[in-house]
């Protein structure tokens, strides 16, 4: 049971629509974690700006970069 719900489309603000609208763009829908960081728009603003900072590093090939996140789910017993 999750403690706190997803913030649905109907719901969200104009600014949490911007965060939505570049998920279906990039991923084809809104993410999970996106819908429930919108609860709190400066923690849905800052943990986006940390995600695009790590996918603009570029220590690793993204195809490495892929293979660890992938490894990190399972490693979380997370369905990838």
């Amino acid at each position: 049971m999750a403690r706190l719900d997803p913030v649905e489309k109907e719901q969200a603000s104009a600014e949490v629509l911007e965060y939505y609208s570049r998920d279906e763009e990039k991923y084809g829908v809104v993410l999970n974690n996106t819908r429930v960081y919108a609860h709190n728009v400066a923690i849905l603003r800052t943990v986006k700006t940390l995600a695009a900072c790590f996918e603009e590093a570029t220590l690793l090939p993204p195809s490495l970069k892929a293979l660890v996140r992938v490894r990190v789910a399972t490693l979380n017993g997370c369905p990838f």
